[in-house]
This record gives C-alpha cells, structure tokens and sequence, in this order.
C-alpha cells in the first residue's frame, strides 16, 4: 500500500490510495478519505483516487454549501483543468501549473524568510518571525531583535505580498510544518463547521463576538469575513467587534497574521487584531466585563484536573454538579463561561462530546444548562471522525442564552447516516428553523 499525493505539497489535489485486489476498493477509500482528512482538516485534499487490483475509481469532495460532514461522492472521470483550479482556491485565471507553482513559491519564500532568523530554538523562531510579518503588514518598526540587513531582504523576499488565500494558507502550514506532531490538531475546526456556526449566527455590524479558544482563528477569520462581505465592516470597525483568547502563546501570531493576511485589502485599513489576546479563558473571565452578543468555539475535548474544578468552583462555576454529578468536561466549564459572558438573548455556537448530551455522567449539568440557563435551537450529532483526532464524537449545540419557554422543542440531527441526501434534507431544514 501506498500514498501518493500530486501537484503542491502546500495544497494536494490528489490522493491515491492502492490495494492488491477490486474486493478491497472500499478499505482503499476508507483509508484514502482518513488520510486525505488528516492532511488539513480544515480544507480536506478534494479528489480520491482508488485503485484497487486493475481498476479505477474517482472521488470528489462534496461542495454541498449546507453538508457538515467531509463526504466525498464517486465521480466518473477526473475532473478538468478548470475545476482543479477551482479546487485551489486561487484565481480561475491561472493555469494550473502556473497556481500549482505560485502556491510553491509562496512557501519557499515563507520557508526562506523564517530560515534568516532562525536560531535553532522553533517557538523562540516562529514569534519572532509572526512578530516581524505584523510590523510588515501593519507599517510599524521592525523587532529590535532583527538586524536591518535581514529585514532588508525580507522585503526583498516578500515584495510580491498580495495577501489573501495564497499567502495565509502557506503561511499556516509553515506552522504546522514546523510543530507537526505537537498537538496541533486539538485546535483546529473543519472550515464547514466554521461556516456553519457564522452564517447560522447572523453576527450584525456594532456587535460583539467572542471566540475564547480561538486556536489559529479560524471563526475570528470567517466572521471577519462575513461582516465585511454581508455588511460592508471595514477593518476599523473590526477590531472592537472580534475578542479573541488562546492559552497556547505561539498561535495568536499565527491568528493575527493569518487573519491580517485573508482579509487584506492593500487600502492602509489592516485589521490589526488587537483584541486577538494570549490568555487562558478562565484567568481572563470576569463576570463585571462588558458582555458579547454572540459566542462560538470550539474548546478542548478533554476533563479538567481536579484542582482546576475546584478553582472554578470557587469563582462560582456550578454546571459541575456535586459528588458523583459532577462534569469536569472543558466543554462544560466553556459553556458555564460562555452563559455568564453573554448578553440575554445572546447567541451561542460551541462544539461539545456527544457524551455530554447523552451521558448519565452528565445529566445534572444538562438539567442546569437547559432548564435554566440556555434556550437550545439544535444539536447536531457529527460523524465519528469528523474531527479526526477527537477520542470521541462531537456535536454542534446552537442556542441562546435565556431561560426555555414552556414547550420549547430543539432540532436534533444526527449526521453519521451514509444517504447524504437525507443529511442535506435534514440541514436544510435546521437552516430554515434559524434563519
């Protein structure tokens, strides 16, 4: 068995997956579809091939706007020039060598520029270099701490700087290049969920949103995004509309500039990220804070130490519960956070476990959470594997911050079935009930 994947080594078009004989073609999909997820699970690698003993079979991505799931449907031949170059997400334009090898050249000259300044020490390196592209795009003084002959070729090397996808995606995938296997993928969000969570939430101009484990940025990117498309927000008006907290120290360079560089314009209004903070969640939490009209996340899948739920506990937590009723889950303390964070009415989007919806080891909280506190839209189950590297499943709650009134019913859809046509007919009714 083998894997191959063809074109760029920033955005892979293909992957081909081989089995000895035809009977095994749906293993060899299987596999192919795990792996092609793992490669960038927020823009999955978006064509199959599966041979399998002497015969062929073609896979797409679904482009489904609504599908919340990475479903790759068969298709009869590849597909032509034209649609590879859609896949790239680069301007139609291009011929798909000259996209394959500008995508190439985006990230040799990344690679190159960290390579000026790096000392050998990576996370000492990468703030550095994250520091050094902020004064770039935002026209400030250089880091004291890199000699003006390297700035100088800097420029040089980056005099090109258009912004947008083919510059914020290679220079994300530096970081994973530089961090792979240091538990990069407990932060990142499949950009199907992110979507989903933003067009669902309709965050309108002089509202707050806040992300508190924001990770890379992925929503602060999409909302960004979706005001400035749907209402026009310039990038002055963003900066006291996004709240952004990650514990993690080297990703919020890497949201900032990732976010500087998607949303781009070149018309001296660079979204700055000033409310994009290094902080842990918990210790910034504070209850007399100005409150947010909307909150979406996506927090660790994982339980707290015992001491951090009695240190929340002390500030005031009780979605814990007592005794054996207690839920350590991170979920639950972001869920706690988030109601107390939020205006009445306020709009929340979080991605908990399956298990804390289900789970007898939870019901107290669930009790606290839907009969008192949060007035739930939808949950929505999605497929084992969606997040690949999540030990369980994990589901889309979508509700808002209120008591329920009396017979209030909430959507539930689960997604692992395998009609997608069934999925979609599901979701299009979910997008009606909260539009």
């Amino acid at each position: 068995m083998r894997t191959l994947s063809w074109r760029s080594r920033v955005f892979p078009l293909f992957l081909i997956e081989t089995k000895a004989t035809p009977q095994k073609r749906e293993e060899g999909f299987r596999q192919a579809r795990a792996y092609a997820i793992l490669q960038n699970p927020e823009r999955p690698i978006p064509y199959l091939w599966v041979a399998a003993g002497l015969r062929d079979w073609y896979y797409g991505l679904s482009k489904a706007p609504d599908c919340l799931s990475i479903r790759y449907q068969p298709i009869l031949k590849l597909p032509e020039r034209e649609e590879l170059v859609a896949a790239f997400s680069v301007p139609s334009q291009l011929t798909l060598s000259e996209a394959a090898e500008e995508i190439r050249h985006i990230q040799a000259l990344l690679l190159e520029g960290y390579q000026l300044i790096s000392s050998g020490n990576p996370k000492k390196d990468w703030l550095k270099f994250a520091h050094w592209w902020e004064s770039f795009l935002l026209n400030r003084p250089y880091p004291k701490d890199i000699k003006s002959p390297i700035c100088r070729k800097l420029e040089r090397l980056y005099s090109s700087f258009e912004g947008g996808v083919k510059w914020a995606y290679p220079f994300r995938h530096l970081y994973r290049k530089l961090f792979q296997g240091k538990g990069l993928g407990q932060f990142l969000t499949p950009i199907e969920v992110i979507e989903f969570l933003a067009a669902w939430a309709d965050p309108r101009p002089g509202q707050r949103i806040l992300d508190p484990a924001m990770g890379s940025g992925g929503f602060i990117e999409v909302v960004a995004a979706y005001l400035q498309a749907r209402y026009g927000v310039r990038s002055p008006a963003l900066e006291g509309a996004l709240v952004g907290w990650e514990k993690e120290e080297s990703f919020l360079p890497l949201a900032r500039v990732f976010c500087q560089m998607l949303l781009y314009k070149g018309d001296g209004h660079t979204f700055e990220g000033k409310n994009l903070q290094a902080a842990d969640a918990f210790e910034e939490f504070d209850s007399n804070a100005p409150l947010f009209d909307c909150i979406l996340t996506n927090p660790p899948a994982e339980e707290l130490p015992a001491e951090k739920v009695e240190e929340l506990e002390k500030k005031g937590f009780e979605l814990f519960g007592r005794g054996r009723d207690k839920s350590p889950l991170t979920a639950v303390a972001f869920l706690e956070m988030a109601l107390r964070l939020l205006k009445e009415g306020g709009r929340l989007g979080i991605i908990v476990p399956v298990g804390f919806l289900s789970g007898s080891d939870h019901r107290m909280a669930r009790y606290r959470l839907f009969s008192e506190r949060l007035t739930p839209h939808a949950l929505i189950e999605l497929p084992r594997g969606f997040f690949p590297k999540a030990a369980s499943a994990m589901a889309i709650l979508l509700g808002e911050k209120g008591k329920p009134p009396p017979g209030h019913k909430a959507i539930l859809i689960a997604t692992g079935a395998r009609d997608l046509g069934a999925q979609l007919k599901l979701l299009k009714m979910l997008a009606t009930y909260a539009g």
